[in-house]
């Protein structure tokens, strides 16, 4: 869960130079199991909030203050000679690729510029309200966004355009 929390600091099942270490061997794991099945492995890597060593989320640098983008340094060095995985790991946090003809933004989703989430609708209206900015940013700029990947909220939700996976998270006084 990373320190981002004093509670969180206090109770982490490891460290995170620790949990970094097996996170990154079970990616290992998991693209080598993947370039097995499918022969060729496109892995694209986002950070997120949690792996974050400042306490406030900031602008600068975000992604060489986080662990997420140790951990993909080291699974794509260990990996580098193998020519079937590729990797995909922009500093912005923000992956955006065309793929079968769609254009596809993944991020975390904590950067979305969106708030909020609670009572009945839960998530759903602060993700609608962030991919709806999200879309109209990147439309600025000529990037026209098909379907939007995230998985900040910890809730499996499909919207239109946009897809929030689920991410796990451990119980803590934040998930109860």
């Amino acid at each position: 869960s990373g320190d981002i929390h004093d509670e969180l600091k206090e109770t982490n099942y490891q460290t995170p130079i620790d949990a970094c270490m097996s996170v990154a061997q079970q990616k290992i794991k998991m693209l080598k199991a993947f370039e097995q099945e499918f022969g060729k492995v496109w892995a694209i890597s986002v950070m997120g909030n949690h792996g974050r060593t400042n306490k406030k989320p900031q602008s600068k640098g975000v992604s060489e203050h986080n662990y997420d983008t140790l951990i993909t340094a080291i699974v794509q060095r260990q990996l580098e000679e193998n020519k079937n995985i590729t990797f995909y790991t922009p500093k912005s946090g923000e992956a955006y690729f065309e793929l079968c003809g769609y254009n596809f933004l993944a991020t975390h989703g904590d950067r979305i510029g969106s708030r909020g989430g609670q009572g009945f609708i839960g998530c759903s209206a602060t993700i609608a309200r962030g991919q709806h900015k999200t879309r109209q940013a990147y439309s600025q700029i000529k990037k026209p966004i098909d379907w939007l990947l995230l998985g900040h909220f910890h809730t499996p939700i499909l919207l239109e355009h946009t897809i929030a996976n689920g991410t796990l998270v451990g119980y803590s006084q934040y998930a109860r």
